[in-house]
């Protein structure tokens, strides 16, 4: 083959790129980020940030935002960013651009709820604590959660043991970010269980055995109507029930 045909084989080939790109930039939209979208910014004069996106008409409103020109400060009590310039780039943060704004927050004992669109504390635990884990849909991060936790997601469970950012129960690792704290739940009398019954006045509280429950009030065994019912479990909890009124 000549040169001279092979450098305009070459030409066409690089012609159809060029117009091959030249379509591609064309369908490309411009990135806008939606609400709880983690983004990097920056401006003409250099400076830049890692943000939340909040809602809000400026794309610079934030939940919260890490300012990394000169230095790096994190801000999460204000919604704005504090740019002196108009925005020169605005894309996606990368994995580990999120990592390091997650981590300045979690240093501050903050984190970003994406299910309720909030920057929150990070609960502190203890064994005995009940809560509710959430199962993560980003799962690339030990200790993971495995399939055998589905049966637990959104349920009620106890702390048996809390380490390094961790809560054990029921054989199981969870990550405090997955975890939300809840009340003890309330049990449930069956019939023939003793309780404690009572109505306005928890120091005129009687315990009995449980009959049945309406929509408005709990039955004992002799037939008697009351407000409230609780399982009995010991002398010492009767004692301060009626005590700590």
């Amino acid at each position: 083959m000549k040169i001279e045909k092979m450098i305009e084989q070459n030409n066409e080939m690089w012609a159809a790129y060029e117009k091959l790109n030249e379509k591609l930039e064309e369908k490309q939209a411009p990135y806008e980020p939606k609400e709880g979208d983690y983004m990097y910014v920056l401006t003409h004069e250099g400076e830049d940030a890692i943000a939340i996106r909040a809602k809000g008409f400026e794309k610079t409103t934030s939940y919260a935002h890490l300012h990394k020109y000169g230095v790096m400060k994190l801000y999460f009590k204000t919604r704005y960013f504090c740019f002196n310039s108009d925005i020169s780039i605005i894309r996606p943060a990368t994995p580990k651009e999120k990592q390091l704004l997650d981590d300045k927050l979690k240093e501050q004992g903050k984190r970003w709820n994406a299910e309720k669109k909030v920057i929150e504390d990070i609960p502190t635990w203890k064994i005995g604590d009940w809560f509710i884990p959430h199962k993560p849909k980003v799962n690339n991060i030990e200790p993971i959660w495995v399939g055998g936790m589905d049966c637990y997601d959104g349920k009620p469970l106890k702390v048996f043991s809390v380490f390094q950012g961790t809560i054990t129960a029921n054989g199981y690792c969870f990550q405090f970010d997955w975890c939300e704290k809840t009340e003890e739940p309330k049990k449930e009398p069956k019939i023939g269980d003793m309780c404690i019954f009572w109505d306005d006045n928890k120091r005129n509280a009687l315990i009995r055995l449980f009959n049945m429950k309406t929509p408005y009030e709990y039955i004992d065994s002799t037939g008697t109507d009351w407000g409230n019912c609780i399982p009995f479990e010991s002398v010492e909890q009767y004692k301060n029930f009626i005590e700590n009124e």
